[in-house]
């Protein structure tokens, strides 16, 4: 059976409802017509078009026609929704166990740590700010830890959101190291880190000041580590000896 001629035939409402009727018990026009409010030529049009579709069959007795559900009555219509279901659910399978796995990838993202370094300093905040930001270039060890290294004539932290940190060569050349996306003087900075990379690779450091009884204690927060995907967790690991090479000279130069 096509389903295409089935669907056709079954898409008046009226002939439903006879073909519903009929599947109940074979009837004939008459009594078919008695169940809906249309005439009994418009019955007989519609019954035709049912057994054209191959849905009802017709047999005579006596005077009467009488209407009967085909012994295969829709069983194409419902082949073909049944392939449609199958092809449907089969899809929406594959859907879920996709999208399980890219929660899953993700999860597995999110859960690299951030590398955490908390200094105790014995210099009021104020001044370990100062020291970290606008004297980088007294402390940073430029000749493990940059791009130029023994060409490095100094090391240049913006005051403002939007400025950069930068290393200065010899000659005045210029090499962007990370972005401020917060400043607040005396407190905290942040910024996307970046040092002989792209801005697209960014990840981001955050650094708190915070008043101790014994001076000052320096949080420093670097985090973002899944924007590099799979060389995330082994960039993070370098980072977690390598911020300590940082500010162990930086240390010593409070002290």
């Amino acid at each position: 059976m096509n389903p295409d001629i089935t669907i056709k035939a079954l898409a008046v409402p009226v002939r439903r409802q006879l073909f519903e009727l009929i599947c109940e018990r074979p009837r004939s026009v008459s009594e078919l017509a008695d169940q809906l409010p249309v005439s009994r030529p418009a019955v007989s049009q519609h019954l035709a078009v049912l057994t054209d579709a191959g849905l009802v069959t017709v047999t005579s007795a006596g005077t009467r026609n009488v209407y009967a559900a085909a012994p295969s009555a829709a069983s194409g219509l419902r082949l073909w929704l049944d392939d449609m279901w199958s092809t449907a659910f089969g899809t929406f399978g594959d859907f879920v166990v996709d999208q399980h796995r890219e929660r899953h990838a993700m999860t597995q993202q999110l859960t690299i740590e951030p590398v955490i370094k908390v200094l105790e300093l014995d210099v009021s905040r104020e001044q370990a700010f100062e020291l970290f930001t606008l004297r980088m270039g007294d402390w940073w060890p430029v000749l493990t830890h940059s791009i130029a290294t023994t060409n490095v004539q100094d090391i240049i932290v913006d005051d403002h959101v939007g400025g950069t940190i930068r290393e200065v060569t010899n000659e005045g050349v210029e090499h962007e190291w990370a972005t401020i996306s917060g400043y607040n003087s005396g407190e905290r900075i942040q910024f996307s880190w970046y040092p002989g990379a792209t801005s697209d690779q960014a990840t981001h450091v955050d650094v708190r000041f915070d008043a101790t009884p014994a001076g000052s204690r320096v949080t420093l927060v670097h985090s973002g580590w899944e924007i590099r995907g799979d060389d995330g967790q082994r960039i993070r690991d370098n980072y977690q000896s390598g911020w300590d090479l940082v500010l162990d000279p930086y240390v010593k130069c409070v002290s």
